[in-house]
């Protein structure tokens, strides 16, 4: 009887030891998909500003709150696992104009998260997780 019960701990034990890493890369990947819908609702809105002032974008991303083209102040928030000390938007679209090669980038998130990947958003209005060393 004993024998059967350290088996059932056991077999416990391991299927725990492999969900707990499992669970953590979903959770992950999860947090950094709501970043990138957030960059993207903030490109969405630069465009929307752009179409208004001869394609040029805002001077800083408070100008979307002050205009009000964005409402949602979340949109600058990180999940929580992705928001570390210093971390929020860096805002790259300040002289830019939505002609520019689609390749620009315009918004990029300013710390990496636990994984060692950052947000990146682009002129083209496309978004992508891209690896810290990548970037450089």
């Amino acid at each position: 009887m004993t024998g059967y019960i350290g088996f059932f701990i056991f077999g416990i034990a391991v299927l725990t030891s492999l969900a707990v890493p499992a669970f953590t890369q979903v959770q992950a990947q999860g947090n950094q998909m709501k970043a990138a819908s957030n960059a993207k609702q903030i490109i969405l809105g630069m465009k929307q500003y752009a179409a208004d002032n001869d394609g040029k974008y805002p001077p800083t991303i408070e100008t979307l709150f002050e205009e009000n083209i964005l409402t949602d102040r979340r949109l600058l928030e990180f999940p929580e696992t992705m928001n570390v000390p210093g971390q929020g938007w860096d805002y790259q679209g300040a002289g830019h104009t939505d002609t520019d090669p689609g390749n620009v980038v315009i918004l990029t998130s300013r710390k990496a998260d636990r994984t060692k990947k950052k947000i990146v958003g682009y002129n083209d209005g496309s978004v992508q997780v891209v690896r810290e060393e990548q970037m450089r």
